[in-house]
């Protein structure tokens, strides 16, 4: 037995082709099955029977910078001051917690007492001074944002609408030249004309991302009144009112859905078929518990797979516009080919993160009712390490820095791992009911890998389809001669 060679690579293997993943690179590379076998030999430690020209294949390869040992040194964010600048400078959004209130009680939602990942709804309001400084202090720190978000988030922020009408109007007023724009996030059952009117006919540009999460069976499931009843009629109803009364504001309408891989995929799939809705963007997040993705339910999974098969041999830019039919499908190609498109050639350097955490505060800042600033809001206000600052007392870099850099807890692992520019943790997987633990971070590695494999697979399926269609082209063009 050889000592294994460590090399940041995937030997990725398909019905159709052999595959390298390089880490290091970031790249795929189709290799053949000799040089395939060699180098998943070579990275075991064990005994190569491969030929002269896979060995040959394999050092030109290395001397191309591909297989090699891995140059990262240390786990650490390496643009701080970078940061520092964009903080100072360039935060792109700001979402207020309105309130800590809610009129409804979902069985999944983190507030409703049902999880110790984070607190429980309560009377906790943000007042008009805190709002205004929080706007204020935006503003002074997105100087070169010309683009700035203000989001209303809550518990249910349409509680608190007449608060929502003044912080609008301030907030334009500080930054008057500059073209702002607003989010809410709601449950859509206190949306009133009234309200209608402010968000669409006003001169705001106003943006909402409605709570629907199926038909009534699997909405009310869920989504219930704080005393047990059923939300879906009214939801619905007032979807409706919003898009008959501005059907062109469907742009300005979106969905978002929680999936339960436990209930029937093709009900919740085409779920939004409704001729007033079916021009709506719905995004789709999967169901999850204690602050992790549920696990997928088997038979859920195969048809979602089996249905993105479908898709794969359908014109791609057709369900990419939207199969009404299939929405979580369309959904998800989507989210494959926009994953594909941004998966470009990159070297990890001496000094580097893996590719999961944002910049936080920069990305998404989040102010609680109290003025405390939080790097977003899907971050638990239980745990006292996500605080990044506060309104008074400003940005505590150090805490950023060490938000940004959670990865040190695991450096010895990470530095080895070949998903570690495709990782999708941040600070949120280490927190154990209110610990910052690394043990508890390495524990969501697995479903990290699973993501990463998934992306890389469907970077190579999207190459070999086209490889196939390529074949197929060529066979016309020479039997047309």
């Amino acid at each position: 037995m050889k000592e294994a060679v460590e090399m940041l690579v995937l030997p990725i293997k398909t019905l159709l082709g052999h595959y390298i993943y390089d880490a290091n690179r970031n790249e795929i590379l189709a290799v053949s099955e000799d040089l395939f076998n060699y180098i998943s030999e070579v990275q075991a430690g064990k005994v190569c029977h491969a030929s002269y020209k896979s060995d040959q294949e394999f050092q030109l390869l290395q001397s191309c910078g591909y297989c090699c040992d891995s140059p990262l040194q240390d786990i650490a964010y390496p643009s701080i001051d970078l940061l520092k600048v964009k903080l100072e400078r360039n935060i792109r959004m700001l979402t207020l917690q309105l309130t800590q209130s809610c009129n409804f009680r979902c069985d999944y939602c983190i507030y409703s007492g049902n999880s110790s990942y984070n607190r429980a709804h309560s009377h906790n309001s943000m007042s008009i001074s805190t709002a205004k400084h929080a706007i204020e202090f935006f503003k002074m720190h997105s100087i070169d944002n010309s683009n700035p978000v203000v989001a209303f988030y809550g518990g249910e922020p349409l509680l608190r609408f007449n608060e929502i009408k003044l912080i609008t109007q301030y907030a334009e007023q500080v930054f008057e030249g500059k073209h702002i724009s607003f989010r809410i996030t709601t449950n859509c059952s206190l949306l009133s004309e009234e309200m209608v009117k402010f968000f669409f006919d006003s001169g705001h540009e106003f943006y909402l991302l409605i709570s629907l999460d199926g038909p009534q069976q699997i909405h009310d499931k869920s989504r219930h009144y704080a005393n047990g009843k059923s939300s879906y009629q009214t939801v619905i109803d007032n979807v409706h009112m919003v898009l008959d009364s501005h059907p062109e504001r469907n742009k300005y309408v979106h969905f978002n859905a929680v999936v339960d891989t436990n209930n029937i995929y093709k009900t919740v799939s085409s779920f939004i078929n409704d001729k007033d809705i079916e021009d709506c963007d719905v995004q789709f997040n999967y169901l999850e518990r204690n602050g992790r993705i549920a696990p997928y339910n088997d038979e859920f999974s195969s048809q979602l797979n089996y249905a993105l098969f479908k898709a794969r041999i359908m014109d791609e830019r057709e369900i990419e516009k939207g199969n009404r039919n299939d929405r979580l499908a369309s959904y998800t190609l989507a989210n494959i080919n926009q994953n594909i498109k941004r998966f470009a050639p990159s070297n990890i350097p001496a000094k580097a993160i893996p590719g999961g955490p944002c910049e936080p505060g920069v990305t998404r800042l989040f102010v609680t009712t109290a003025g405390a600033l939080l790097p977003c809001e899907r971050v638990s206000e239980t745990t006292k390490e996500m605080y990044i600052g506060t309104l008074d007392s400003g940005f505590d870099l150090g805490q950023i820095e060490k938000i940004i850099n959670v990865s040190k807890l695991t450096s010895d692992s990470c530095k080895k791992c070949w998903a570690f520019q495709l990782c999708t943790q941040c600070i949120k997987s280490a927190d154990c009911e209110g610990v910052i633990s690394p043990d508890y971070k390495r524990t969501a590695c697995d479903n990290s890998k699973r993501i990463a494999f998934d992306r890389l697979n469907q970077k190579i399926l999207r190459f070999e389809l086209h490889r196939h269609e390529v074949s197929i082209a060529t066979a016309l063009k020479r039997n047309k001669r």
